[in-house]
C-alpha cells in the first residue's frame, strides 16, 4: 500500500517550495550555460526529470553534478555572475556551513533543517552543487583514499550536535557524545580539517580516471552506487522539467539503474526527508 505522499511541508503547498528551489536551478543553469560549463541534473532530481519530467512530486530539493574541472570554472565566475537575490554557500563563503559540497541559496528566505538548527549560517531555500573527483578503487592508493575520508567523516560529522543527540541506540549515542566533546576540545580548526579533506578528494584529480565519485558523500555503498564512468558526466542531453529544458546524462537509465534500481516505480513511503523546522518564503531576517 502506497503512502500518502507529502503535499505540504509546515502548512505550506509543496508546490511553492519547489517553485523557489526551481527558480535557483535556471540562475545556475544561466551561469552554467553562458560559460559552457558542463553539469547535470542529479539522483533525485534526475529521477523526477526522467519520469515525471519535473520534480518527484514529493520532492523538497534539487541536485546538480559536474566535474571538478568544471566546478572551478563555475568557482570563477560565480561571484560576478550570481544575482544578488542568491547566495553561494561554501565553507569558505559560511565558516559555520558543515557540508563539503556547495549550495546556492536564494537570500530572505528560510527554509532550515533540524540538523543545523541553532547554527549561525545562510538557511535559505536551496539547490545542491555535487562535485564528482577522480577515484581509483582498485588500487591500493584509491582504497586508501576512501578509507581516509570515511574515517574522518566518521569521526567529524560528531561536531554537530543534533547528529548525536537523535541516536537511539545507547552505545552508538556514548561513542557519538564523546566524539562531539573530543572535537570541541582538539587543536585542530575547522578550517583544517576542511581543507584536508579537499586534498584527499582531489589526490587523483591530475590523472584523466576511468571512474569518479561523489567524495563528499563517501559512505559505504553510497559512494559505489553513485560512482559513475567520467565520460557520462561529459555527455549530456537536454530534458524536459517543469516545461524548462536542462541537461542530463545521456546514459541516464544507465545511472539511475545503478542507484536506484526500478527507478521508473514510485517507492510506497512518498514522503519527504529533509526534517524541516521553519520554512519562510520572503523574509527580511535572513542571514546574508
Amino acid at each position: 500500500m502506497i503512502e500518502k505522499k507529502t503535499d505540504s511541508i509546515l502548512g505550506i503547498d509543496i508546490k511553492k517550495i519547489q517553485k523557489i528551489e526551481l527558480e535557483i536551478l535556471i540562475e545556475f543553469d544561466r551561469i552554467c550555460r553562458k560559460h559552457d560549463i558542463r553539469y547535470q541534473l542529479y539522483a533525485g532530481t534526475l529521477i523526477g526529470a526522467i519520469r515525471h519530467k519535473g520534480f518527484i512530486p514529493w520532492d523538497d530539493d534539487i541536485d546538480v553534478s559536474m566535474l571538478r574541472e568544471d566546478y572551478h570554472k563555475f568557482l570563477s565566475v560565480v561571484e560576478e555572475e550570481l544575482s544578488s537575490e542568491y547566495f553561494f554557500q561554501t565553507h569558505e563563503t559560511d565558516p559555520n556551513y558543515i557540508n563539503k559540497f556547495a549550495k546556492i541559496r536564494k537570500n530572505r528566505t528560510v527554509f532550515m533543517e533540524k540538523l543545523v538548527e541553532g547554527i549561525d549560517m545562510h538557511h535559505g531555500f536551496y539547490i545542491d552543487i555535487f562535485t564528482f573527483d577522480s577515484v581509483k578503487l582498485d588500487t591500493y592508493k584509491g582504497k586508501y583514499q576512501i578509507w581516509l575520508l570515511r574515517t574522518i567523516d566518521s569521526f567529524f560529522k560528531y561536531r554537530i550536535k543534533t547528529r548525536y543527540e537523535t541516536l537511539e541506540d545507547g552505545f552508538e549515542k556514548k561513542k557519538a557524545t564523546f566524539k562531539y566533546h573530543l572535537i570541541k576540545i582538539l587543536p585542530i580548526s575547522k578550517e583544517k580539517v576542511e581543507r584536508c579533506v579537499l586534498k584527499i578528494m582531489t589526490m587523483f584529480n591530475d590523472e584523466k580516471t576511468e571512474y569518479v565519485a561523489d567524495l563528499a558523500n563517501p559512505g559505504e555503498g553510497v559512494l559505489e552506487k553513485f560512482m559513475l564512468r567520467r565520460e557520462t558526466l561529459e555527455d549530456s542531453i537536454d530534458w524536459d522539467f517543469e516545461e524548462y529544458k536542462f541537461p542530463v546524462p545521456r546514459a541516464y537509465d544507465e545511472v539511475l539503474t545503478r542507484a536506484y534500481g526500478d527507478y521508473m516505480q514510485p517507492p510506497e513511503v512518498q514522503v519527504s526527508h529533509h526534517n524541516i523546522v521553519k520554512i519562510d518564503l520572503n523574509t527580511k531576517n535572513n542571514k546574508q
